[in-house]
């Protein structure tokens, strides 16, 4: 969700260009539930459905198993979809993350 957008006007070696260009300000996601909230660590690939809200349909949207990065599917504004990766058996925190900012659910958050 949109919340406000503002001019922003570009400078360089203290020229200011004549072009006048929008810097967007959204909602920051909300992550209330991810599920299944365990794989199997030798195959990975486990289908975690991640649920909350405030999702965008951007490229650059990932969802992080500790620190290994996998792109998210983007379903609907609540719902993404993400491949589990391989990884040895251990607990790790469940991250989504966005090209520029990171935003984080804690795995004492993560209800199943």
């Amino acid at each position: 969700e949109v919340k406000d957008k503002v001019a922003v006007r570009l400078a360089s070696d203290a020229e200011i260009g004549s072009s006048w260009k929008y810097f967007e300000y959204i909602a920051r996601p909300q992550v209330q539930m991810i599920e299944p909230v365990f794989g199997d660590s030798d195959l990975g690939g486990a289908t975690v459905t991640v649920r909350g809200s405030g999702f965008r349909n951007v490229l650059q949207m990932m969802c992080a198993f500790g620190e290994a990065n996998v792109r998210a599917t983007f379903i609907d504004t609540s719902t993404m979809l993400c491949h589990a990766p391989r990884h040895p058996p251990e607990v790790v925190d469940f991250h989504i993350v966005d090209q520029y900012a990171l935003f984080t659910i804690a795995p004492a958050e993560i209800s199943s």
